[in-house]
């Protein structure tokens, strides 16, 4: 139960406290990530408890969570000291999954493939939206922002938009990186990391519109994938020409360092920026079956975030356990979420209320939507519920 709910894809860090949405479920967590104790989890309101990705990204400013809508309208902001939730609808848009954020001042830019709504997050209200010109483009997980101009590399094409905060107009930069576009990053400095559609990574300049392209990676970088028909393919060396078309989820920077995670890998990937070197960081215990694969969803690592400016917290989807890399000297050990603090049979209670409602809608499917001990604990507490 608490490893379904827990799932995630993204994170959002303040001092040493890391923020996650759960995947399947309206739930907010809160994570000491120095300790790995889960201090908080809040039921998000005007949601079945059970619902796919009813949000996604999120960023913290001045004490507040924003979390950015997913497929739907509603955007929330739950004030983390006054422990309340404020939800306010952006009519009229059609939000897709790729919103992304980014803060410039006192405003934020909600930004997704159809229009950039720009958000007064200190009086939580719409200021305006402005519609996108180039129909359809759909945004990466990335935002870059430098004097006033902010960068939307583009998923599907290796371009960029580059929208001025200053006067609300758009431009065009064609890039020719051969990407077929870029799917998450990180800025650092003047320059976007990017992570493109063909497994290369880019250094891109936001002052010059000068590249790098990194496209050799080391002998030790295994992915796995699927094929077109479904059929596994296991790890071996090398980016694989699967259905995952060589996807990158995150990145992270640390100590001069810039690190990315592959969708389908048994370790992440990092650059040292002092001389353009590229390094692999395998994780034991992570190799993939048909079978394994099948008892958890694809994304295998997330990141946590760094805790005490040191160590790398990741979650392995696969194995529930948190990685705790230390940079200074690169070696980990394996840690688990403290659930100690929590009021797990308010969890439970609403978890099996939704795994009742799941299997009376969709029937029961053991790999699908409910597993073996899900059923069991069902039909023990039925009276419960």
């Amino acid at each position: 139960m608490l490893n379904e709910i827990s799932e995630f894809c993204f994170s959002a860090v303040e001092d040493n406290d890391c923020w996650i949405v759960s995947d399947n479920y309206t739930v907010l967590i809160q994570i000491d990530i120095t300790n790995n104790n889960v201090k908080k989890t809040v039921k998000i309101p005007g949601k079945q408890f059970r619902e796919f990705r009813s949000y996604w990204k999120h960023i913290i400013i001045d004490r507040k969570v924003i979390l950015l809508p997913c497929c739907q309208e509603m955007l929330s902001i739950y004030n983390i000291d006054q422990q309340k939730f404020t939800q306010i609808r952006l009519d009229n848009h059609l939000i897709n999954f790729t919103m992304n954020c980014i803060q410039n001042g006192d405003m934020v830019y909600l930004i997704d493939a159809y229009y950039i709504i720009v958000f007064d997050y200190k009086r939580e209200k719409v200021i305006k939206s402005i519609k996108i010109p180039y129909s359809k483009k759909i945004a990466s997980h990335i935002l870059g922002i430098k004097d006033g101009h902010i960068f939307i590399p583009l998923m599907d094409e290796d371009s960029i938009i580059d929208f001025s905060t200053i006067d609300n107009k758009f431009s065009y930069i064609y890039m020719e990186s051969n990407t077929g576009g870029f799917l998450s990053g990180i800025q650092e400095d003047d320059y976007l990391w990017l992570a493109g559609r063909n497994g290369n990574i880019i250094k891109w300049s936001m002052v010059d519109n000068s590249l790098v392209i990194f496209n050799e990676f080391p002998k030790e970088f295994e992915t796995f994938d699927y094929d077109e028909n479904g059929i596994f393919m296991p790890l071996s060396q090398g980016w694989k020409n699967g259905a995952a078309n060589k996807y990158w989820l995150d990145s992270f920077g640390i100590d001069n360092k810039v690190w990315f995670i592959p969708f389908l890998s048994n370790g992440l990937l990092y650059i040292d920026k002092s001389d353009n070197s590229i390094y692999s960081y395998i994780f034991a215990k992570e190799d993939e079956t048909e079978e394994s694969m099948q008892t958890h969803s694809c994304v295998k690592f997330v990141f946590l975030g760094i805790a005490k400016n040191r160590y790398i917290k990741m979650y392995s989807i696969k194995r529930s356990v948190i990685y705790c890399i230390d940079t200074l000297d690169y070696k980990y050990e394996e840690q688990t979420l403290d659930w100690s603090n929590v009021n797990l049979e308010q969890i439970k209670k609403d978890y099996m209320i939704a795994v009742k409602d799941e299997a009376c809608k969709n029937g029961i499917n053991e790999k699908a939507n409910l597993t073996i001990q899900d059923f069991i604990e069902l039909i023990i507490n039925r009276s419960d519920l």
